[in-house]
């Protein structure tokens, strides 16, 4: 139930602030002007108070100042207290069960050391041995370390309990950051653009590897062959789809312009293993092609798979 507070309200001129006017420059009651924004002024229980408003137009202003006074009238907006650290500490001190020296040594300053005893240090805001009571800061062993507002101290509360929070936050932005980056890097790998001088070409499944169905999980793309030193490079993207692990035989083929098939052999082929839904970018070296000069030109680029297994 909040309780009603009288408040006199008797606008007078400023001294220092220059007086709003309205469009024929007469002055308006208690709206003043300050760095182009309107000031509301009165006497708040004998004391000239001003209130910093958020209208941008005169008409906004008035209301806004009627809406203030009516606030303080009702109760609705606090007004300034007037109690002081003193009267808390006070109040704090007979809520206590203290004995009379002890009592008198706390009021009369000397709360921080005892007869012949030596200061103690502050205690740390976040000590968790230390403890909070009405308006003061209490260590365990009973003795006074520091006095704090309760406004501040809880203030100080939600500012841990903030950046504790942004912590945890920044923690899993980094987190998915990173996750983010590493799947831009397999995407990037994947799918970037051949290096020149490379063929294009087309993956093929072999007569063996089509009779099997985990064949149709697999999905082959970015296909390419490309002359690396004196070896060849075949390269593929690949993916599982399957609910398992697979491996696969793949055969490294490509043809030489004016010549023949290479990589098609038996001892060419290679084992590639994939995990359930695993993407890879695979980079397959093909060798030496016998008796084919460097840098020959590569007509065609035709990897193939020619089996594929379970586990």
């Amino acid at each position: 139930m909040s309780t009603s507070t009288d408040v006199t309200v008797t606008p007078r001129k400023s001294r220092k602030l220059p007086r709003a006017t309205d469009s024929r420059g007469r002055p308006v009651k208690g709206l003043y002007l300050r760095d182009g924004h309107f000031i509301a002024g009165a006497q708040i229980e004998g004391r000239w108070t001003l209130h910093t408003l958020k209208a941008d137009t005169l008409t906004d202003a008035r209301r806004e100042r009627e809406s203030w006074i009516a606030g303080l009238r009702e109760g609705r907006i606090a007004q300034r207290d007037g109690a002081t650290f003193a009267d808390l500490f006070a109040e704090h001190q007979e809520s206590r069960n203290l004995s009379e020296r002890t009592r008198a040594l706390r009021l009369s300053g000397d709360y921080c050391q005892g007869e012949g005893s030596q200061p103690h240090p502050p205690p740390h805001p976040h000590d968790p041995d230390s403890r909070i009571v009405g308006a003061v800061r209490l260590a365990s062993a009973g003795d006074l370390q520091r006095t704090e507002a309760p406004n501040d101290f809880h203030r100080r509360v939600r500012q841990h309990h903030r950046q504790q929070a942004l912590g945890g936050q920044t923690m899993k932005v980094a987190t998915g950051l990173a996750v983010l980056a590493l799947a831009l890097v397999v995407v990037v790998d994947g799918l970037a653009k051949p290096p020149r001088g490379a063929i294009r070409g087309v993956f093929t499944i072999g007569i063996l590897a089509q009779g099997d169905d985990l064949t149709k999980y697999m999905r082959w793309s970015n296909v390419w062959c490309v002359w690396r030193g004196d070896h060849v490079i075949v390269h593929v993207s690949a993916k599982n789809t399957a609910a398992e692990h697979v491996t696969t035989t793949i055969q490294p083929r490509y043809y030489i312009r004016r010549g023949g098939v290479h990589g098609n052999g038996v001892l060419s082929t290679q084992d590639k293993g994939f995990d359930a839904g695993e993407f890879r970018s695979l980079w397959l070296d093909a060798g030496k092609p016998k008796g084919v000069p460097a840098k020959t030109p590569i007509s065609r680029c035709a990897p193939s798979l020619f089996s594929i297994k379970s586990g």
